[in-house]
């Protein structure tokens, strides 16, 4: 029999169809990055139809924490053709918070020439009754039910308590005291993060660094309280000019780092030099005007985080080289 190609999504019958399937259907287009996922998709987390982007990103931000890892070893696997299927069970977290098994079965169904995927198309599967039960039947099947469950109670509350502590030192070890923006240490791991999913799924990732020009000057001019203030300022205002799902640093002194996902090298150059006209149209304490210089670069294929953030540097380096101030790409 003939392989007839699979028609696409814009398709109004298949689009049609897969709206009425019961399964959570979504589509993965390689080439674009675009994720399409049908009215059932959505209705099984209790969300509005089509509410999210149609990037994969939102695909990650759904997956339990404690899920993730294990997900994404099954798909990487599979992709790359370590394993022969993708069918992996995890929780995705719905509307009201809570979180719903489900049961993830993909199949690619076009690759590139050089191996990489075109396209591929997969379901989620309710399984969350077929998980609480197995559970409950393990429960059943336990020896001295009520002081299992109150000691079950006890440790929650212990253990709701220690992750509040928990979770409390984690905010503090990956946030700079001053600044409130993430830490050197926290910068690091996010940045590694980011660079697997930008190789991943074949996205551009951007980094920006920025020095303020003649730091040393403020703070022996007016004093180490106004240039912390200075610092504040600044780096509050750049936050204002990035996005939610950007990143931005207190690397270290008056440096700062910006991580850009989902971003090429003209997109964050825009980006930088947005930033630096503004700052250097701040009125500051003390009536101080400042400026900064950008250095700007965009993952290469197979690069190294070392060598990206060599690069970004670099970048930086040139632009106080030509007079500070500027925004330097590489």
């Amino acid at each position: 029999m003939e392989n007839r190609p699979i028609p696409e999504i814009s398709s109004p019958a298949l689009e049609g169809l897969l709206d009425v399937i019961d399964n959570g259907i979504w589509d993965w287009n390689g080439e674009t990055g675009q994720v399409y996922r049908n009215k059932a998709w959505f209705k099984m987390l209790g969300y509005d139809p089509h509410c999210f982007e149609d990037t994969v990103l939102t695909w990650e931000n759904l997956i339990h924490p404690d899920d993730f890892q294990h997900v994404m070893e099954h798909f990487d696997a599979y992709i790359h053709q370590r394993s022969e299927e993708y069918k992996v069970q995890y929780r995705c977290k719905m509307h009201n918070g809570k979180y719903l098994w489900i049961e993830d079965n993909a199949k690619i169904v076009k690759r590139r020439a050089d191996g990489t995927v075109s396209r591929m198309i997969g379901a989620h599967r309710n399984i969350h009754s077929q998980v609480l039960l197995i559970e409950e039947y393990k429960r059943k099947n336990q020896s001295l039910e009520e002081l299992i469950a109150r000691r079950t109670q006890e440790l929650t509350e212990l253990n709701e308590k220690l992750q509040k502590q928990i979770a409390e030192t984690q905010v503090l070890a990956m946030t700079d005291a001053l600044t409130e923006t993430a830490n050197r240490f926290h910068f690091e791991q996010t940045l590694n993060q980011e660079i697997e999913r930008a190789k991943r799924f074949n996205e551009p990732l951007s980094m920006i660094e920025v020095d303020i020009d003649h730091f040393k000057n403020i703070n022996d001019q007016y004093g180490h309280a106004v240039g912390d203030q200075v610092l504040i300022t600044i780096t509050q205002t750049i936050r204002e000019q990035i996005r939610e799902i950007d990143t931005i640093s207190r690397w270290g002194g008056d440096e700062i780092m910006i991580l850009l996902p989902h971003t090429n090298l003209e997109e964050a150059k825009h980006v930088a030099e947005k930033t630096r006209s503004i700052i250097e149209a701040l009125t500051l304490e003390n009536n101080i005007h400042v400026t900064s210089s950008f250095g700007v670069a965009e993952l290469k294929p197979n690069e190294s985080l070392k060598d990206f953030m060599i690069r970004t540097d670099q970048a930086l380096y040139q632009s106080k080289e030509a007079g500070r101030n500027t925004v330097n790409a590489v």
